[in-house]
């Protein structure tokens, strides 16, 4: 729609100058690009949670504690 991919990046050049000289925003928030990209994260997510389900399942069958013995968690517990 907008022409060959030179004056497609030209274009794209001149609107992001303008726009981070209104409104600078940090590289680290650009937009994912495909949804193939997309998809690949959804499915690494799943791989991570599904290793530290099984991680906790096995600490708990085993019968040890998350976090190591006499390490404070930030969690305070008071009883009234």
């Amino acid at each position: 729609a907008f022409g060959e991919s030179g004056q497609m990046k030209t274009l794209k050049a001149r609107l992001e100058e303008k726009f981070t000289t209104i409104k600078p925003v940090k590289a680290s928030h650009e937009a994912i690009s495909s949804t193939l990209r997309r998809k690949e994260e959804d499915v690494v997510a799943a791989v991570i949670q599904r290793a530290f389900r099984k991680h906790q399942a096995k600490n708990r069958a085993e019968g040890t504690p998350d976090q190591p013995v006499g390490r404070p968690t930030g969690v305070s517990v008071s009883s009234q």
